[in-house]
């Protein structure tokens, strides 16, 4: 083998591993951002799952007894938590209470029914809508890169 071949055989190799990395590298990325994302939408889902075990109680007391400055401050604070855009209370097609405006394109959108018992009967007041935009959590993977990471062997996102 002559050195000119030799030289050619190394040329080749380095520009065959390079470009195997970049394509390594690129698909690794896209899927810790697809993994990212669904973790997002899965904590997210368990977060909306929370609000409706936790705060619908607390807002179906409100409802009950017509607090409508504590009924708000509720749907503004539930507005603190991550992605949730919008929080309503209908009575049918007729807000009751509502906080935030939906920004997203892509959002999740869950109902539950609000009631109290009242002489061991149930009695519906209303139902609390809870609207989560997925656009912020798409970017937040985009511009924030750190949140492809890895960490060492846990298999779980940096927050």
């Amino acid at each position: 083998m002559t050195r000119q071949q030799t030289k050619r055989i190394g040329y080749r190799l380095f520009w065959n591993v390079f470009a195997f990395s970049i394509v390594l590298t690129f698909t690794m990325t896209l899927v810790r951002a697809y993994v990212g994302y669904q973790e997002i939408t899965s904590s997210l889902l368990q977060e909306i799952g929370e609000i409706q075990a936790n705060d619908s109680k607390i807002m179906a007391e409100s409802l009950w007894l017509l607090e409508d400055r504590s009924l708000q401050l509720q749907l503004e604070g539930i507005l603190n938590r991550s992605y949730i855009e919008e929080v309503k209370i209908l009575d049918g097609e007729e807000v009751i209470a509502a906080a935030g405006t939906i920004r997203s394109k892509k959002i999740v959108q869950r109902e539950y029914r609000l009631e109290r018992n009242y002489n061991n009967q149930q009695i519906f007041l209303g139902t609390l809508v809870l609207t989560a935009g997925l656009d912020k959590a798409r970017e937040d993977l985009l511009v924030h890169p750190q949140n492809l990471w890895v960490t060492s062997g846990s298999g779980r996102f940096p927050s």
